[in-house]
């Protein structure tokens, strides 16, 4: 997967699985600068000076990513580069991504924005300490365990569903607070 930090560096990250003992493992095997050159060619470069020029490239056979255009691209992608370099290499768009952009999608078939509305919900808390003390106080008071709102990030979709959980989870003491039942 291609990634951009803060500071807006492009990096590429190659994660491999693979059978060991006879049970499969996954490593972050490099993260490696692209450069400002985040080009299928580029990226091709990569996975040939890590994967394919070394010893593990006779066992390689599959690719999984998201469905960017410079991976999933028809003439130019990385998938059908590598597929011409390795006859019968299975080419796969991440299933964690197609979920992402499934939900994204049906959010829009709801009567509000449901990334805003969570968000602001996080944020109500994440930005005042006392609004945050108040509503630990006030799932005491209603005998619910007590436990904070988590943060969503919308570049951080494997942490959104953390975050919606926990919303969900602490749903109708939310609903008792900001309905004026905190009066206790």
């Amino acid at each position: 997967d291609e990634v951009t930090d803060i500071s807006g560096y492009h990096y590429l990250a190659i994660c491999v699985h693979f059978w060991e003992s006879s049970a499969l493992s996954s490593k972050l095997w490099c993260l490696r600068d692209l450069k400002l050159d985040s080009s299928s060619s580029a990226i091709l470069k990569i996975i040939e000076d890590e994967i394919l020029n070394i010893k593990y490239s006779k066992n390689l056979i599959g690719i999984i990513t998201d469905g960017a255009a410079v991976f999933k691209g028809k003439i130019n992608g990385v998938h059908n580069k590598l597929a011409n370099k390795i006859p019968g290499l299975i080419t796969q768009h991440c299933l964690a991504h197609c979920t992402d952009l499934v939900a994204k999608k049906s959010f829009l078939s709801m009567k509000i924005d449901i990334e805003s509305f969570l968000m602001n919900i996080v944020n109500y808390f994440s930005r005042s300490p006392i609004n945050k003390m108040k509503f630990l106080e006030f799932q005491k008071y209603l005998n619910i365990k007590p436990s904070g709102i988590l943060g969503i990030s919308k570049t951080r979709w494997l942490e959104l569903y953390n975050g919606i959980k926990r919303i969900l989870d602490k749903w109708d003491s939310l609903k008792s607070y900001f309905t004026g039942s905190r009066k206790y």
